[in-house]
């Protein structure tokens, strides 16, 4: 029912006990437009959100090599730290540590290629604090050890 159709009904009728039925109808009504308003992605909020995801990642990468905890990118993004969890895994499908650690890998992936440096002198450089956690963690994503990814790039230079 649209307002003005509830209005002219009540108008039509002769009976005081139908003004319940109004009003009962004008209740659902705002309680439709109240659950619709809740649920509903507000553009500028979604724009808002946004904006605040291409800020804490361009600042993530500018800072992979620090150890930036959940509370510390929360508080960047302006966000509790329970709310930042949801949104940001709503946002990316992943976690914040999983995507922090994969930021981390690329980072050390180009430097491998890039440098000379040592495995763990890249390691160190890209915010793993433990060595053999980068040589790990660096295995199961790539299939192959950080030094093992340097020779084989290093080979590839060559040819």
């Amino acid at each position: 029912h649209t307002i003005k159709s509830l209005v002219s009904y009540r108008e039509q009728q002769e009976e005081e006990g139908i003004c319940f039925l109004v009003k009962s109808d004008l209740f659902r009504l705002l309680h439709g437009l109240r659950h619709t308003l809740l649920t509903s992605q507000d553009p500028m909020i979604a724009a808002g959100q946004m904006e605040r995801m291409k800020k804490l990642t361009n600042w993530l990468l500018e800072n992979v090599t620090e150890e930036i905890t959940l509370a510390s990118a929360a508080k960047f993004a302006g966000y509790s730290t329970s709310y930042f969890s949801k949104f940001f895994r709503n946002y990316t499908g992943t976690s914040y540590l999983h995507y922090f650690t994969m930021l981390k890998l690329e980072k050390s992936r180009k430097l491998l290629e890039a440098t000379d440096l040592s495995a763990m002198e890249i390691g160190a450089r890209c915010g793993f604090q433990n060595y053999s956690y980068f040589i790990r963690t660096f295995k199961k994503h790539y299939e192959i050890t950080p030094k093992q990814y340097q020779m084989r790039s290093r080979e590839k230079k060559r040819v």
